[in-house]
């Protein structure tokens, strides 16, 4: 039995996780009706938009975040109830 290699994981941080986001909201928008539905698109374009509102927001402000990463799941809780707080 040989081991598992793990995959390397790139951690993107400010203009360049905006990049990426705004790359995978255009690859949504191709695959739209097509392997996702309508709905399902819209809801991860929904999320990508407020993955890269809240990057520019901490860009603008400079803020530095109580994690170093915060994780994907804490920002879609956050979308989802607003009151909730963060994960730290």
């Amino acid at each position: 039995m040989q081991p598992i290699k793990k995959p390397k994981i790139v951690y993107l941080k400010g203009k360049e996780a905006v990049e990426a986001l705004s790359t995978f909201i255009d690859e949504l928008e191709k695959q739209r009706g097509e392997e996702l539905t309508n709905k399902q698109t819209d809801a991860l374009i929904r999320i990508a938009n407020e993955l890269i509102t809240s990057i520019e927001a901490q860009i603008k402000t400079n803020a530095t975040p109580q994690r170093e990463y915060l994780p994907l799941t804490a920002h879609i809780r956050r979308m989802i109830n607003p009151l909730t707080k963060p994960i730290c």
